[in-house]
């Protein structure tokens, strides 16, 4: 079952990788191409070696509950301000 959860995780996590490469390089000219891979990876990274650490010091104080429910928070406000700012130079409308 470990192993199972496991590969769809990977299967899961490399497709999300994947798109979010291509949305936040859609519409970039060819001249910033390299800078804007590399800030997309340099903010990808950063989230995967903080993120633990940061949500590892709200346990004690919220408990897993009230972490789930700050991270569903963080997420909707993401998703808000995603089909905000995408809207508004209209990537979004062509896809």
């Amino acid at each position: 079952m470990l192993l199972a959860a496991g590969a769809i995780f990977g299967l899961g996590y490399g497709n999300f990788q994947s798109c979010a490469q291509a949305i936040a390089l859609k519409g970039i000219s060819v001249e910033r191409l390299g800078i804007d891979t590399s800030t997309f990876y340099i903010f990808l990274d950063s989230g995967i070696g903080f993120g633990p650490y940061f949500l590892g010091v709200v346990i004690p104080s919220l408990g897993y509950g009230g972490m789930y429910e700050v991270l569903t928070i963080v997420i909707l406000l993401s998703l808000a301000a995603f089909v905000y700012l995408f809207r508004k130079r209209k990537i979004l409308d062509n896809a």
